[in-house]
C-alpha cells in the first residue's frame, strides 16, 4: 500500500537526499541544485511503502506564485503511476487550500501528468542540463474538471 504524506523533519533530509542522487545520476543536475532555498518555504512529500520513502515532490512559493517540482521515484518502483499519485494528491491538498493554479518547470514524463490532468503549456521548452524543461501550470479549475 502506497502511503503519500508531507515528510517529518528527518524524513525531509531523506527525501532531498533521494531527489539529489536521483538528478545527479540521471540528469547531472548538481546536487548543490536540488535542494529548494529555504526563502522559499518548501514544504516535502513523499511517497511511501511499508515505511520506505520511494519518491519525492516538494511545493513552495516563489514571486507570490505557488509551484510544485522536484518530482522523483526510485527507479524500481517506477511503472507504477506513483510519480501521477504524488502529483495528484499534491495538487489535491494545494486546491482545497484555496490555492488558484500551480506553476512548473517539467520534464517530459511530469509534463505529460500535468496535461492528462489538465494543464497547460505555458512556454516553450527549454535546455536544462541532460535534457529539456518546458513551463507549464494548473489550475483548480482544470483539475477538478480532469481528476
Amino acid at each position: 500500500m502506497l502511503d503519500i504524506r508531507k515528510t517529518a523533519n528527518e524524513e525531509t533530509t531523506k527525501a532531498i537526499s533521494i531527489a539529489c542522487e536521483i538528478f545527479f545520476e540521471e540528469q547531472a543536475i548538481p546536487e548543490e541544485l536540488t535542494p529548494v532555498p529555504d526563502e522559499l518555504s518548501p514544504v516535502w512529500w513523499g511517497a511511501f511503502s511499508e515505511n520506505e520513502l520511494i519518491g519525492t515532490i516538494a511545493e513552495y512559493k516563489q514571486n507570490g506564485k505557488h509551484h510544485i517540482g522536484r518530482l522523483t521515484v526510485k527507479k524500481e518502483f517506477r511503472g507504477h503511476r506513483i510519480a501521477t499519485m504524488l502529483v495528484t494528491h499534491v495538487l489535491s491538498e494545494l486546491f482545497q487550500r484555496g490555492v488558484d493554479e500551480v506553476l512548473l518547470d517539467a520534464r517530459e514524463a511530469t509534463k505529460r501528468i500535468i496535461l492528462s490532468l489538465g494543464g497547460q503549456v505555458t512556454g516553450e521548452k527549454y535546455a536544462f542540463f541532460n535534457s529539456t524543461c518546458t513551463p507549464v501550470k494548473i489550475t483548480r479549475e482544470q483539475f477538478l474538471k480532469n481528476s
